[in-house]
């Protein structure tokens, strides 16, 4: 038998051990000791896919892991449980830790319902900011959509209810219309329900 000093061995496979050790010096009888050894794997932990849901919403998305193994989770905003209640987007994570062997896993979600209101457009053809509140440049998750644009006297210049509108061009009657503020108001109603209603003014500069 080879003689080491100071021996080291790596265990690879997780299953229960029993190791043995001999030690000697060339003068006293040999020493040996056994002892059980337990070789834990890393444990599992699947968040599943990057996903992307709506935002604000009324009934909290539940992220948990995927692989189901016991062992103590904690979570990026330091709680324990198992599961994971969000209801905003960002990156989440989780360390699993069972047998003193940890991993961790982590999901990004997305949002898929959302409203971005700007409060200046340039419609000077140019091909930059040309138009007033596109909802597909600045909304996702929409299932209902009216817009209405009145000028400073009242008087509505723009009408439109197209989920897919590419938003007020700056003219009314086929004329252009002149620089200052408008009054926008707009109603939408999202995938998961949420309703919203949006007042505000929006300068036309040329």
């Amino acid at each position: 038998m080879k003689k080491i000093h100071n021996p080291i061995h790596v265990y690879e496979t997780p299953i229960t051990y029993t190791v043995t050790l001999t030690a000697e010096n060339g003068y006293c009888p040999p020493a040996v000791d056994s002892k059980t050894l337990i070789v834990s794997d890393y444990p599992l932990v699947n968040l599943g896919n990057d996903t992307s849901f709506c935002t604000n919403f009324n009934a909290a998305f539940s992220l948990k892991n995927l692989a189901n193994i016991g062992g103590t989770y904690l979570w990026n905003d330091g709680s324990v449980g198992k599961n994971l209640s969000v209801s905003a987007a960002g990156v989440y994570y989780v360390t699993v830790t069972n047998n003193g062997c940890s991993n961790a896993d982590t999901i990004n979600i997305a949002r898929d319902c959302y409203i971005n209101i700007p409060n200046v457009f340039t419609p000077n053809a140019d091909g930059l900011n040309n138009c007033f509140f596109s909802t597909n440049l600045l909304t996702a998750g929409l299932t209902s959509f009216k817009m209405r644009i009145f000028n400073r006297w009242g008087n509505e210049v723009f009408y439109t209810t197209n989920l897919n509108s590419k938003g007020w061009d700056g003219n009314y009657g086929n004329k252009p219309q002149p620089i200052g503020t408008y009054i926008y108001q707009i109603d939408i109603i999202m995938k998961n329900g949420e309703r919203g209603s949006y007042h505000g003014n929006v300068t036309l500069i040329r």
